[in-house]
């Protein structure tokens, strides 16, 4: 019996966050996120992970595009695109800061996650709210590049094949 409920769980949590995933996807939440192309990005206080520095989101504007990246563990689509994320940081990396921004309520679960998968991609953690506020934030996975001018060049919100994460990087420099 026990079985047949926890089957249930998942199926109803796999069924809704398949719908989330639709939802985040969808076009008019791509236009709400696209009308913060050619702002100036919002700064945002990070702390890296795992020697938990403050950094300012805007002390990395000038030397290179940026990459930023909000994701959660929770988060299947999130989850799915990360390795190819991990793979592109190395060919990429001289090219663009990346930024992947952990917005997991948690330190723990982030260090469960990434000692686990032993990515070498650079990690924050930052506060929620203020993230969620400062670059209206719908949905996760949100990536958004950042021109070595400040502005927001381009902004995606769902989750990415390689060969579209590959584009994207494609698309700052």
């Amino acid at each position: 019996m026990w079985k047949k409920i926890i089957l249930g769980i998942v199926i109803v949590l796999v069924a809704g966050g398949a719908f989330l995933f639709k939802q985040i996807s969808a076009p008019q939440d791509m236009a709400k996120a696209r009308a913060m192309e050619s702002q100036a990005a919002p700064n945002l206080s990070l702390t890296t992970y795992p020697g938990k520095e403050q950094i300012e989101l805007q002390s990395l504007v000038g030397k290179k595009p940026i990459y930023l990246n909000f994701w959660a563990t929770w988060c299947p689509p999130c989850v799915g695109e990360m390795p190819h994320m991990n793979e592109l940081y190395a060919q990429y990396k001289d090219k663009i800061e990346f930024v992947i921004v952990s917005v997991d309520n948690d330190a723990a679960d982030v260090d469960k996650f990434i000692s686990a998968k032993q990515y070498s991609l650079p990690i924050y953690t930052v506060d929620n709210q203020a993230a969620a506020k400062a670059y209206d934030i719908q949905g996760i996975p949100a990536s958004i590049i950042i021109g070595t001018d400040g502005k927001v060049k381009t902004v995606h919100v769902g989750s990415m094949s390689k060969a579209e994460m590959q584009q994207f990087f494609d698309s700052a420099l």
